[in-house]
């Protein structure tokens, strides 16, 4: 039904994320905020749904090895619902969609003589998508992939933000 289309959520700014910058062990906390695109549902009519942004968390455990991480990351997610777009009507939507996705991400981090240094990476996994909305209630598990691109700075040898 709808598992092709919130396969991919894009966390947009991250407030919060931090890590151990020395090679070994390390934990990540994020808190973010996400902005999901309007939704179209397949069906033999047109419906769509348009969401409100919405808040995300992050938890994650890694190992670093010089310029490469791998991490095993935990992300929750919520959105309301703001218009829901029937072939006869628009309403105000009244519902929301729960994300919670289990990924695992490798990173690389350019090594450049900065506290400033660009990293890219990739994640997958799996997320379960409930919808909590007038008339449906489902939950359905998908495969999630991500794409990241972004800035680390280190603060001193043993603490980053991301």
């Amino acid at each position: 039904m709808l598992k092709n289309k919130f396969v991919s959520v894009t966390l947009l700014l991250l407030c919060s994320s931090q890590y151990l910058s020395a090679n070994g062990l390390y934990g990540k906390l994020g808190i973010g905020y996400s902005m999901p695109s309007k939704q179209d549902i397949k069906s033999s009519s047109t419906y769509a749904i348009d969401f409100e942004n919405g808040s995300e968390f992050q938890l994650a455990i890694g190992y670093k090895l010089k310029n490469i991480r791998l991490e095993g990351e935990y992300s929750s997610s919520k959105y309301d619902t703001d218009q829901i777009y029937a072939p006869a009507s628009t309403s105000s939507g009244d519902g929301s969609m729960n994300i919670q996705s289990i990924l695992v991400n490798t990173f690389y981090e350019f090594n450049i003589e900065s506290n400033l240094k660009p990293y890219i990476g990739v994640g997958l996994g799996m997320s379960e998508v409930t919808w909590d909305m007038i008339g449906v209630n489902d939950k359905d598990t998908v495969f999630t992939y991500q794409a990241l691109l972004g800035l680390t700075y280190s603060i001193n040898n043993n603490l980053n933000i991301q």
